[in-house]
């Protein structure tokens, strides 16, 4: 659900009790549209995410940390300039709109007192993110609006800022019972109790809307038409009563769960679901937000962020299937090559008895037991040439059939290849995960490679999943091609165990061993799970795995990047259920 006013008004609650009087720390910005700054206060680091996503715009104290830009965007340092010599002094919610503005007081270059403001719009793909200086004059936003995006409203350096158009409806906290009273009891129609609700208040979401209406009447689904006086005065007391609770700050926050996973969250307890769905409440309004969007967020960033390789990759492997479809194709065709050598064959053995001119002729067919067989013949060519002729086409189809077999086995191993990439593209977690995997695409030819930075002196370290058996034994996962390799060939041991999904694209899996020490068949079992869990057959059951010990892995002579044969192996037979925690590898 999108952030309504009412639990903008949570969090607006939560962060004044948090972060009020506290200085900026840090301000950064991860994403294109979304701002984090850090607060020293009541003796905790605390980080704030302001987020301006078309998907899920959102503004709430978080746990989570992402990977942060190597050069820090313009906006970015535009706000570290205004705000980190700034105290925050206030948090404004304008008639419970959805949107919070960060009021900041500082100095300006003369050594007066001046406020800044900085004022996050929850708007889905409207949102923004705006800083505001003296005079109420915009200096700069996440989003530029400008004519050709808006006519009506325009985000601009130097313009004064607006607020967003109104929607005429009322302030839940502004109202009072009187009139409430009469929007209620003037309602006539067929309209929904709710939607009554949503068309007279601002700030509340529909499903809130339908909250308060079951609270009231014991339903979701009540037209107006159905209200009679003492259902109308039910309806009325308990808006009152709503909206007292808000104002006052007695929040319930809880998300609702529906077969495991989270459909919707909100700032009060919500009832309307009875038995369909359970609830989670918790303490923190911010803590419901950040849970309710951490993963969704990250999956969807994640996704724009490979879309771009996602498509590369798919393209050259509907390429490889092609050139797959073509050599199979080629290679068919050659079969049929000995019978236009034998063809030949006959017709130099009975060239006495052929003229030019003929357009068949019948003879003894000595590769089938003498049998009289009829040949249709090139009245234009001499039949000699015409032998000739024969014998070139047999010799190009089986230089054919040469070429397309040798080509058919580097076409289907760079599908492969390209296919384990694939795989390995959907799963990356991070952008370090994608960095690592472009550069090994460049590496391989498919795309161009970036020129080296002047201060890149270290080589990048390569850090594989990190996990340990319930035995207390090392297991190293590879997340791309290149630690596949690395793992493999240059962190293990010859006497380390090396798994990987038999006949699956996946990652492969180490088990360090231990000085003088046998590797249980636990460890071994978990490690197995591990490779099936981190590979294209996560979601089967029983899933083959082979394993065997590294030194019977090898890497073949220019072969691409993951790519290993191995002998003396053994099977096990798994399902992908893991409960793991992994870390980056130290090694």
């Amino acid at each position: 659900m999108p952030l309504d006013g009412l639990t903008l008004h949570a969090v607006r609650d939560e962060l004044t009790k948090k972060i009020i009087d506290a200085k900026p720390e840090k301000i950064y910005q991860p994403e294109k549209d979304e701002i984090v700054l850090t607060f020293r206060s009541q003796g905790e680091h605390l980080r704030l995410v302001l987020s301006a996503s078309a998907n899920n715009p959102r503004v709430c104290l978080t746990q989570s940390q992402k990977e942060n830009p190597a050069a820090p965007p313009l906006f970015c340092m535009l706000l570290r300039k205004h705000l980190l010599p700034c105290r925050l002094i206030g948090i404004e919610q304008p008639d419970f709109e959805r949107m919070l503005i960060f009021v900041f007081e500082g100095y300006n270059e003369l050594g007066d007192t001046c406020q800044k403001k900085l004022a996050v719009e929850i708007m889905g793909k409207h949102s923004n993110i705006i800083l505001i200086g003296e005079e109420n004059k915009i200096i700069d936003s996440v989003k530029r609006i400008d004519f050709t995006v808006s006519q009506k409203r325009q985000v601009l350096p130097g313009l004064f800022y607006e607020m967003p158009p109104g929607q005429d409806k009322q302030n839940p906290l502004a109202t009072t019972g009187e009139q409430i009273s009469e929007i209620v009891h003037a309602a006539e129609g067929e309209q929904l109790v709710d939607k009554l609700i949503l068309s007279h208040f601002t700030g509340l979401s529909p499903l809130i809307c339908r909250e308060i209406v079951y609270r009231a009447l014991g339903g979701t689904q009540v037209r107006v038409s159905e209200l009679g006086f003492s259902e109308r005065e039910k309806l009325v007391r308990e808006l009152e009563r709503f909206f007292s609770e808000i104002e006052h700050g007695q929040f319930q926050p809880c998300i609702i769960i529906e077969e495991n996973k989270y459909i919707d969250f909100a700032a009060v307890k919500i009832t309307q679901y009875e038995n369909i769905a359970r609830l989670e409440q918790f303490s923190s309004m911010c803590e419901v937000i950040d849970t309710f969007y951490r993963t969704r967020d990250l999956s969807e960033r994640m996704h724009q962020k490979s879309a771009s390789l996602l498509k590369l990759v798919s393209n050259q492997i509907e390429r490889c299937s092609k050139k797959i479809d073509i050599h199979n194709d080629t290679i068919a065709k050659s079969l049929k090559r000995d019978d236009k050598k034998n063809k030949a064959d006959l017709i130099m053995a009975n060239i006495y008895c052929i003229k030019q001119g003929m357009k068949e002729v019948t003879v003894q067919d000595f590769y089938h037991n003498n049998e009289e067989v009829t040949l249709t013949l090139d009245e234009n060519l001499h039949p000699q040439k015409y032998a000739q002729k024969l014998y070139q086409q047999y010799n190009k189809l089986k230089t054919a059939e040469s070429y397309a077999r040798e080509q058919l086995k580097l076409v289907t191993e760079e599908l492969l290849y390209l296919e384990n990439v694939y795989e390995f593209l959907q799963e990356a977690k991070t952008s370090a995960d994608l960095a690592e995997i472009r550069e090994e695409l460049a590496e391989q030819g498919y795309l161009q490679k970036q020129p080296d930075k002047k201060n890149r002196t270290k080589e990048k370290k390569i850090m594989p999943m990190k996990f340990e058996s319930s035995d207390g034994y090392t297991i190293y996962v590879g997340k791309n091609n290149t630690q596949n390799d690395y793992i493999t060939h240059k962190l293990a041991r010859s006497e380390d165990i090396w798994l990987h999904t038999k006949d699956f694209h996946g990652s492969h899996a180490v088990i360090k061993k231990e000085h003088g020490k046998e590797i249980p068949d636990n460890t071994i079992l978990e490690g197995a799970e591990l490779a099936a869990y981190y590979s294209k057959a996560r979601n089967s059951t029983k899933i083959p795995v082979d394993y065997t010990q590294i030194k019977y892995v090898k890497k073949p002579p220019k072969s691409r990047p993951g790519m290993v044969i191995y002998d003396n192996f053994a099977t096990i037979y798994v399902d992908s259920c893991l409960l793991y925690t992994s870390d980056a590898a130290d090694d």
